[in-house]
């Protein structure tokens, strides 16, 4: 997924997807089930995104849980203001991919789980078992 490039409301691994795309396709990729479609985004302005948080955290609910601790593979959630506004995944080594709509270097990147990312921390989740 990493050089994914941005595009609202996708999940094309290679082609393009947002935050919330790039955690759809990973579940997918994991053999989860075909899902149904999140809320879509006209913008990524903050506060859409935070007028939409509760839509999104109930789709979320369809495919992953709360994790009590936050551990590789969890689905990390990004506080702006009132609501969420940034998704990604936790990788291996204190990193996390997601996906960046600012240029230069929109697209999917792995970034350090930084201090100041840990601070926006609102919400990890854990993808439920496939099947």
């Amino acid at each position: 997924w990493i050089d994914t490039p941005f595009h609202l409301n996708a999940a094309v691994r290679g082609a393009g997807c947002d935050c919330y795309g790039l955690v759809r396709g990973l579940w997918a990729e994991t053999g989860g089930w075909v899902l149904p479609p999140p809320p879509l985004l006209v913008s990524i302005d903050p506060l859409e995104l935070a007028r939409k948080t509760p839509l999104f955290l109930e789709h979320l609910g369809l495919y992953t849980r709360p994790a009590s601790g936050v551990e590789p593979g969890d689905v990390l959630l990004f506080g702006e203001g009132e609501g969420l506004a940034h998704a990604g995944v936790l990788l291996e080594g204190g990193l996390f991919a997601h996906a960046l709509s600012d240029a230069p270097g929109a697209g999917v990147r792995a970034s350090r789980f930084s201090p100041a990312w840990q601070s926006r921390l609102r919400q990890a989740r854990r993808f439920l078992a496939p099947g």
